[in-house]
């Protein structure tokens, strides 16, 4: 760190935030989804994002949710908020939220048809996928229509980033939307605030919005 100005970091391991922290630089965490309190840090309000996407299935009817997650972050030992967020908000729905109706994926495509093969093995009931993410989102649903399921008749997709891609895919994929320019604008806010002298520390929440297309 001896030639480092400033960090702005995607970081997981609490040991590696803390030793960053510790280091005395201007440091700013981006996109962590359990903010540790002695850091600065810019986040995805995942809360209002997860209630958008029930507000969105719930209104069309659906009431067997399944969720497909990141199997790299959910075996990294890294708190599990997003899952947690899910599940209480389908409670709060008074949905019911069975554990074979979440599955993991790798970070793909592909790894996204493979969950979605065995929740169709597991839990052909299931009427409605949110995904960790679009790319997983865009395999779960491939698949399904590779395995006959009319989109979104039989079930529907919910993915999370708003990338591009998810509008080129047919049919186009409902997702909740994240502002990644505004995200990095706000973490080089904060931690030039701080080379500056005038910054303390402070948390930066930035909220998605659903962009609703037609895979649900």
């Amino acid at each position: 760190m001896d030639h480092v100005d400033a960090c702005v970091a995607f970081m997981l391991d609490p040991t590696a935030i803390a030793r960053v922290a510790g280091s005395g630089i201007p440091f700013v965490l981006l996109g962590n989804e359990d903010r540790p309190v002695e850091v600065s840090t810019v986040r995805i309000d995942f809360s209002s994002g997860i209630r958008q996407a029930f507000d969105h299935l719930v209104a069309r009817g659906h009431r067997r949710i399944a969720t497909i997650d990141d199997r790299d972050r959910a075996e990294s030992g890294a708190p599990d908020v997003r899952s947690g967020l899910f599940s209480a908000v389908a409670a709060e729905y008074g949905l019911p939220v069975e554990p074979h109706w979440r599955q993991l994926a790798t970070n793909s495509v592909q790894g996204g048809a493979a969950a979605m093969e065995r929740l169709l093995e597991t839990a052909p009931e299931v009427t409605a996928v949110v995904s960790y993410n679009d790319m997983i989102a865009i395999g779960a649903m491939r698949h399904a229509m590779a395995r006959g399921l009319a989109v979104p008749g039989d079930c529907a997709f919910v993915g999370f980033d708003g990338l591009t891609l998810g509008e080129l895919v047919d049919p186009p994929l409902t997702t909740l939307y994240i502002d990644k320019r505004r995200l990095g604008q706000a973490a080089v806010e904060q931690v030039a605030d701080q080379m500056a002298g005038s910054g303390g520390m402070a948390d930066t929440v930035v909220r998605m919005q659903l962009v609703a297309r037609s895979s649900t």
